[in-house]
Formats: structure tokens, sequence, C-alpha cells
């Protein structure tokens, strides 16, 4: 895979990762708007509809159109959900792809495997950190690389 190649597809899933957490924010109010609209209460701690004491809806919709709205927005929501973990995961692996040449490096080193070891896990634990959270700060990467290596003798 090409650097440009690399940098393109990093771009279009961090693009994507974006549009569908903006998607999910548009959802969640969407939902609130609408329970807010269809049900005559609504537990915004649990973030569902009050059913009465048989268990269901019946006596508690006020508007049909409301409620259709509303579980729209709930199965939409499980949707970009699934799209958000996926977007997370094409990012990761993205990640790794892209600091394919340091692994090697380090795999291909003359350290011993531990100390490799050790070097992989905090280049993986960079990863994470870059593309689930998106942000890896210099202290943080200060931490992980000033992190002591015990070499541990072979049995």
């Amino acid at each position: 895979m090409k650097s440009t190649d690399l940098h393109v597809a990093i771009k279009i899933v961090d693009q994507a990762g974006g549009a569908i957490d903006k998607l999910s924010e548009v959802n969640k109010v969407a939902q609130g708007v609408s329970a807010m609209q269809a049900f005559r209460e609504f537990d915004w701690l649990k973030w569902a509809p009050v059913t009465n004491y048989a268990g269901d809806l019946r006596g508690m919709v006020i508007s049909g159109e409301w409620r259709t709205a509303y579980q729209f927005t709930v199965t939409s929501g499980k949707v970009l959900d699934v799209a958000s973990t996926a977007a997370a995961v094409a990012a990761l692996g993205i990640g790794i792809v892209e600091s394919y040449s340091d692994m090697e490096s380090i795999v291909k080193s003359n350290d011993p495997w531990n100390i490799k070891g050790a070097k992989l896990s905090t280049q993986v634990a960079g990863i994470a950190m870059k593309y689930l959270t998106g942000i890896v700060t210099a202290p943080m990467h200060a931490v992980l690389m000033s992190m002591p290596v015990v070499d541990l003798p072979d049995d």
C-alpha cells in the first residue's frame, strides 16, 4: 500500500467516523424530542418510555405519529452504534498498517524478545490511544517510553 493511499484511507475513515458521531448526536436529540411528544411520561435516566402497570404502553402514548418517529430513532440509533464500532475498528486497523514499519523494525532488531514485547506493547497502546480516543499526548508517550523493562532470566 502506497503512503498516499494510506493517507487517503485514513482521511476517509476519520471523516466517516466524525460523520457517524454527528449523526448519532442528532439522532439522540430527535429521539428525546419524539419521546417527549409521544408519551405521557418518559424516564430520562433510563432513556425509555414509562410503561403502565401491565408493562406495556397502552394509555401511555399521546401521539401515534410521534411514537413511530421515536421507534425509528431507536432503530437508527442501534444502526449508528454498529457503524461507529465498525469505524473504530477500521481506524485501529489503519493505525496498525500505518505503524507496520516501526513494528517490523522492532521485531527484526537484535533485542531479546522480552524487550521486543515491551516495545511492541507500547506501540499498540499508542495506536489504541491515538485512534480510539483521537489523541496521543506527549506526556503519555514519554510515560510509555520510559517504563522500565525487566530482563527476566530464561528458564
